[in-house]
């Protein structure tokens, strides 16, 4: 009988106490996605109706109220910002401008690169040597993110620090994520010599912490630094981190304390490219080593004191000692929401293993997540959180299946099938099911899923029985003098994996280690999970139920889709990103994607072509442009277009045919990127044309091909900028100008006057951002726009656009729309109708999705 049992897969099964805690997390996210969140509160109710048969209007009761309790406690913890701490910001500081200021260090996080994230509570203007309290203060916390030096001591919770910096809102893209951390505003500093002036002691327990991170940090780089004589020299620091063997030791101390400090971003970025960025993260991977200890301990106390079994049994001391130790873990590793939620688990497991009730992963999942709701609900919507919840989730509905497959396949067989193959069988299998299961979530936030998540059964093994024992040991050894020898023991295949991944990233193609693809609306994310669901929990039950259910998932995961390709009247959607001092204009058509510019910052970590541009617009598309077009080489027009080349498939890239002497390095880097993928790049210049179809083009107005009398004796940067006419059967919609100045626009309205083009159009996109230099009133009066709209970034030193041109249009009664202050501009052109900011009734709908 055991031997049938044991042949036949039992699928997980739900009680209805976790069903409930599904309901909470729903009301919880009802808070922002109220239509996804009802719609699967709704499909939850009814699957709760048809799944018991007794008490059903009870139970289907019960999940009301946990729903709208739920959602209610929710918006009840939701931070709102008050207006008395808005005007002190408004009173005391300038977002343009450097103001000192002093707060009290709440937290402090280690980023790569050598910088520090600094939360302060009590920010307020300095108005004394030392930080005193002051009554009138901001409200919330300050995100003040600077440089530090590499070797030295950091400073503590509950110090106080003084800066120097411009204290600003949060961009429009983090409000949201910072607000429900309670940090309304953001400051950045990345002078190491004035980066951070601290006073005060700071609390006890925090200085300890701080004390053993830089004691191991003091014995992990001691013997290289004093081989380097790298000391007190940046450059030369930053140069033996940025060698293999420097970012193996790196990895140290974001294994041992989450602290990514001393990590480059381009290592981060490379393991995040091959799907192991999970392993730096704090987990319950690390509690492991401390219930390992506590077992050893145990162990040794019991051997050297028999008696002390008498009084309490061995597994209650385990527990006990592993709790404790867990505890202190998640102190020194300062509590990440993926320790916090292992320790949960591990927490919860201690008292039902000492009550000696039976215990399964999925219990301990919830009880971790009702714990979450309670504490802090608003962590629900971060990342780490739904990455780490999903993950273990998945892992605990594959329990069933892999004691299957071992009793079945390899409980029979030799050794080496049963303590080899079955463990590297288990670690790919769940990989595999993990990588799948947040495809939507990678797709939602990064654009891209890596294929490389079978390098997760080399490196896990590596770093479970290699990497992190040794490190464990190195630290907890760091007053010997043989920790140094620990730890480069440590290091050793860590260099050696490093190198691997920088080879496999070099010789394999890119769609070999990642693909780019869809970012999925949100009733595609019902459908998916809902397919997940179904096939651990009712794979083997064959009734009308779950073929109801399985209609409705692939209704909800393809529907988006097949909505793009419903035929629609032609039509032309201009959307104008906000991508803050820069341009990005994406034109869309029936039959055509188009991309001008692609903005640009000087950020190493930050790229608005990747993270800005390609998420808008892949979402619910396939990464494909018929288009990219330059209007000029400055960076804020160029530097985001050679990411986009590695994210989407591209027929043709255009530029203007001016050629600049000097070449900035946003097109230097472009033009490696173009001849690397063999994308030659078309010169435009005056009477060329690019065609939309359906009667949609692209006039191009300026510059000449060939020197003559509409042309400029010399050109510079700017004035070489493409300018281009949107067209419907030669009816002006839309002008894009680049960055042209007055002597250009002049030019152009002169040929206006002389009837050689015409610059009349509906939707102006002012040249240079809005700038004064840009001013031309003979220009303006030729193009007579009904809209005007520019790309400008807010509290940046500009302050484009400029008030001079503004009054200009306002004295006419035409709006000036900015991205500044409107986020990303839109305007669709349907049936010879302007409507702005109004998108097709298809995309109404898609929103909603």
């Amino acid at each position: 009988m055991r031997e049938d049992f044991q042949k036949q897969y039992q699928p997980v099964t739900l009680l209805f106490w976790q069903y409930s805690v599904l309901s909470a997390v729903l009301g919880i996210f009802a808070l922002v996605y109220p239509f996804h969140a009802v719609f699967c509160f709704i499909l939850l109710t009814l699957f709760i109706f048809l799944q018991y048969p007794d008490k059903r209007f009870l139970r289907i009761l019960i999940l009301c109220v946990v729903f709208a309790g739920a959602y209610l406690y929710a918006q009840w913890r939701e931070p709102k910002q008050n207006a008395e701490s808005e005007a002190y910001y408004q009173t005391n500081f300038n977002p343009s401008e450097k103001r000192e200021f002093c707060g009290k260090i709440e937290s402090v996080q280690g980023l790569p690169d050598g910088r520090l994230r600094i939360a302060l509570s009590e920010v307020h203007k300095k108005t004394h040597r030392i930080c005193l309290h002051n009554d009138k203060k901001l409200q919330g916390k300050l995100i003040y993110t600077c440089t530090y030096d590499f070797f030295a001591k950091r400073p503590s919770v509950g110090q106080y620090l003084q800066a120097n910096a411009a204290i600003r809102p949060f961009h429009r893209s983090l409000r949201q994520y910072y607000q429900f951390q309670g940090a309304w505003y953001g400051a950045w500093n990345y002078d190491y010599e004035n980066a951070v002036n601290v006073q005060g002691e700071g609390k006890y327990w925090s200085r300890q912490r701080e004390n053993l991170r830089y004691g191991f940090v003091s014995v992990l780089f001691a013997e290289a630094m004093k081989k380097q004589n790298t000391k007190n020299n940046p450059e030369k620091i930053k140069t033996y981190l940025n060698s293999p063997q420097g970012q193996a030791k790196a990895i140290l101390p974001a294994l041992l304390f989450g602290d990514k400090f001393y990590l480059t971003q381009n290592t981060l970025d490379l393991f995040t490219a091959h799907n192991l960025s999970h392993s730096l993260a704090l987990s319950g991977q690390h509690l492991t080593f401390a219930g390992i200890l506590a077992c050893f301990l145990i162990f040794s106390i019991s051997c050297l004191y028999p008696r002390c079994s008498l009084h309490i049994s061995r597994p209650q001391l385990s527990v006990s000692l592993g709790l404790v130790l867990g505890f202190l873990y998640c102190w020194l590793g300062d509590s990440p929401y993926s320790l916090l939620r292992a320790y949960t688990m591990l927490f919860f497991a201690g008292i039902i293993y000492v009550n000696a009730k039976q215990l399964t992963l999925l219990d301990l999942l919830f009880y971790a997540l009702a714990f979450f709701i309670f504490i802090q609900p608003l962590s629900l919507y971060f990342l780490g959180v739904q990455l780490s919840f999903s993950c273990v989730f998945v892992i605990a509905l594959l329990l069933p299946f892999l004691r299957f497959m071992y009793d079945t396949h390899f409980r029979h067989g030799n050794f080496y099938m049963r303590k080899f193959c079955f463990p590297l069988f288990s670690v790919f299998v769940v990989s595999f099911a993990v990588q799948l299961a947040i495809i939507p979530i990678l797709l939602l936030y990064f654009g891209q899923i890596s294929w490389s998540f079978f390098l997760n059964a080399a490196w896990l093994p590596l770093l479970t029985f290699w990497v992190m024992p040794a490190a464990f040991a190195g630290f907890l050894c760091s007053a010997f003098p043989f920790a140094q020898t620990l730890l480069d023991f440590a290091c050793l295949p860590v260099s050696s994996f490093i190198l691997c991944l920088e080879k496999l990233s070099v010789f394999l193609p890119d769609f070999l280690i990642s693909a780019h693809g869809i970012r999925p609306l949100g009733l595609s994310f019902i459908g998916f999970y809902l397919l997940i669901f179904l096939l651990f929990f009712s794979w083997k039950k064959q009734n009308p139920k779950n073929d109801f259910f399985l209609r409705i998932a692939i209704f909800c995961l393809f529907m988006p889709v097949f909505l793009r390709f419903i035929p629609l009247k032609p039509y032309v959607q201009i959307s104008l990103f906000e991508v803050g001092h820069g341009q990005a204009i994406h034109l869309r058509t029936n039959n055509a994607d188009m991309l001008l510019d692609a903005g640009g910052t000087r950020s190493k970590r930050f790229n608005v072509g990747k993270d800005i541009v390609a998420k808008a617009i892949t979402q619910n598309r396939f990464p494909k442009l018929d288009y990219i077009v330059a209007s000029h080489d400055d960076y804020d027009h160029i530097n985001g277009i050679a990411p986009l080349l590695n994210i989407f498939s591209v027929k043709k890239y255009a530029e203007t045919s001016i050629g600049i002497e000097k070449r900035s390095y946003a097109k230097k880097f472009l033009d490696k990127e173009l001849t690397m993928r063999n994308l030659p790049a078309v010169k435009l210049g005056r009477g060329d044309f690019l065609d939309l179809g359906n009667g949609y083009g692209l006039e191009v107005l300026y510059p000449p091909k060939k020197p003559g009398p509409w042309s400029l004796e010399k050109y510079t940067a700017n004035n070489s900028s493409l300018v281009l006419r949107l067209v419907k059967d030669s009816q002006g919609i839309a002008l894009f100008c680049g960055d042209s100045e007055s002597p250009v626009l002049e030019k152009l309205a002169a040929m206006h006057n002389a009837k050689l083009h015409s610059l009349e159009a509906d939707i102006l996109i002012l040249p240079h951002h809005g700038s004064e230099s840009s001013y031309a009133e003979d220009f303006y009066a030729s193009v007579n726009p009904r809209y005007v709209a520019v790309s400008c970034g807010k509290f940046d030193r500009f302050n484009f656009p400029s008030q001079k041109i503004v009054t200009y249009f306002q004295k006419k009664n035409i709006p000036v729309l900015s991205t500044a202050d409107c986020g990303n501009i839109s305007f669709l052109h349907e049936e010879e109708r302007i409507f702005f900011n109004r998108k097709m009734v298809l995309q109404e709908f898609y929103s909603i999705l």
